[in-house]
C-alpha cells in the first residue's frame, strides 16, 4: 500500500513539472504584444449569474425620466383598413432572397395578404443592388423606410418606427400586430388557431405582448463588454455598458424574432416610447417588451411554445428554402409556383 502510494506521488510530481515546462515553453514564445492581447483575459469581470435572483421589475434612472426621440418616414404605403392582423418584418435593405421566402410561404400557406410590411432604414446609394431595392419596392408597396442609417445598432429604431406607423397610420380596426425578424418563418394554421381560441375563451390580455417560439426571457443577464467565458461575438454584438444601463438583470422581455402585440399594448407602448430615447442601448426587444412594458406599467409578457422557427445559423438561407420547398412539395404547389 505505501508503495503504490509513494508511484502515485512520484507520477503526480512528473506530471505537475512536466506540465509547469509546458506552460513556460509557451510563456517563452509570447511576444510583448500577445501579453497585451492577454491582459483583458487576467483582468475581466464574471458575468452575472441569475439561477439563484428574482426577476426584475425595476428600471434605471435614465429610461424613468421622459425624453423624446423620433423617427420620420422617408416611404411608407398606405395601411389597409379592416385587416385585423398587422405584420411588421425587419429586414435589412438588400436581404432579397429572405423577403422572397417569407412573402412566399405566407401566400403558400393562405396566409394574409394584406397588412404585411417590411421595415428598413437608409442604405448605401452607391451599392450595387441599390437598382434591385427600387424594382422590389415598386413592385411590392410593402416597404416601411424609415430616416435612419440601416444598421444592427439602430434596430431600436426601426422598430419604432413601425410603432409610430401603426398608431399614427392606421385606423385601429386591428387587433394585432405581429412583429417577426426576417428569418423566421411562420406556421399559419398554428398562427390562427392561436388568435381563434385565445378570442373565443375571452383570454386575450390587451396589455401584454406574447412571446411566441418559448422566447420568454424571465431574468436575463446584461453582458458586459468585459466579461470573461463569454465568446467574442456575443461580446460584440449583445453587450451593453454600465452608463447604458446600470442594472445587471433586464425585466422580463420577448426574444426579438417573434412577438405578437395586442393593438392596445401597441398604442400604449408608443406613447411610452417617444418619450423613452433609448441613446446607446440597442437591444430592441429587451426596450419595448420590457423596459418600456415596465415604464408603462404593463405586466409580464405570456410565453407561448410554438407557431414560430428562427433560423438564426449560416446556412439560414440555405434551411429557410428547403422548408418552403418542402412545405410546396407537400401541398402540391410546382415548384415554378412555389416562390413570389
Amino acid at each position: 500500500m505505501l508503495k503504490q502510494s509513494g508511484y502515485m506521488s512520484f507520477r503526480f510530481t512528473n506530471i505537475t513539472i512536466f506540465m509547469s515546462l509546458v506552460f513556460l515553453i509557451f510563456l517563452s514564445r509570447l511576444t510583448y504584444f500577445d501579453y497585451i492581447e492577454m491582459m483583458p483575459r487576467f483582468s475581466c469581470s464574471i458575468p452575472t449569474i441569475t439561477w439563484f435572483r428574482h426577476t426584475e421589475y425595476r428600471i434605471p434612472e435614465n429610461f424613468k425620466a421622459n425624453r423624446k426621440w423620433d423617427v420620420t418616414f422617408i416611404k411608407s404605403p398606405k395601411c389597409p383598413p379592416k385587416v385585423e392582423i398587422l405584420r411588421l418584418i425587419k429586414t435589412a435593405p438588400f436581404n432579397f432572397d429572405l423577403r422572397q421566402n417569407m412573402r412566399s410561404h405566407i401566400r403558400n400557406q393562405k396566409g394574409q395578404s394584406q397588412g404585411v410590411f417590411f421595415l428598413i432604414g437608409k442604405s448605401d446609394p452607391n451599392d450595387q443592388r441599390t437598382k434591385l431595392l427600387e424594382d422590389e419596392i415598386e413592385k411590392f408597396n410593402d416597404f416601411i423606410i424609415g430616416d435612419y442609417i440601416d444598421a444592427y445598432k439602430n434596430v431600436t429604431k426601426k422598430t419604432f418606427s413601425g410603432y409610430k406607423y401603426v398608431t399614427e397610420n392606421c385606423n385601429h380596426d386591428h387587433k394585432w400586430v405581429l412583429y417577426l425578424d426576417d428569418d423566421t418563418l411562420l406556421d399559419e394554421t398554428q398562427f390562427q388557431e392561436m388568435i381563434t381560441n385565445t378570442e373565443k375563451t375571452n383570454e386575450i390580455s390587451l396589455n401584454q405582448p406574447y412571446c411566441f417560439a418559448g422566447l420568454k426571457m424571465p431574468k436575463s443577464g446584461v453582458i458586459r463588454p468585459d466579461n470573461c467565458f463569454i465568446s467574442d461575438y456575443k461580446i460584440n454584438k449583445y453587450s451593453v455598458t454600465k452608463s447604458a444601463y446600470h442594472l445587471d438583470i433586464f425585466p422580463a422581455y420577448c426574444g426579438g424574432p417573434c412577438t405578437l402585440l395586442p393593438s392596445g399594448y401597441l398604442q400604449t407602448g408608443y406613447d411610452v416610447a417617444k418619450n423613452t430615447n433609448p441613446e446607446e442601448f440597442h437591444h430592441d426587444d429587451v426596450l419595448f417588451t420590457g423596459i418600456i412594458r415596465v415604464k408603462a406599467g404593463a405586466p409580464d409578457p405570456i410565453n407561448v411554445n410554438g407557431i414560430c422557427t428562427h433560423y438564426n445559423s449560416e446556412n439560414k438561407l440555405k434551411n429557410i428554402r428547403s422548408v418552403v420547398f418542402k412545405y410546396c412539395h407537400e401541398n402540391n404547389i410546382s415548384e415554378d409556383m412555389c416562390l413570389v
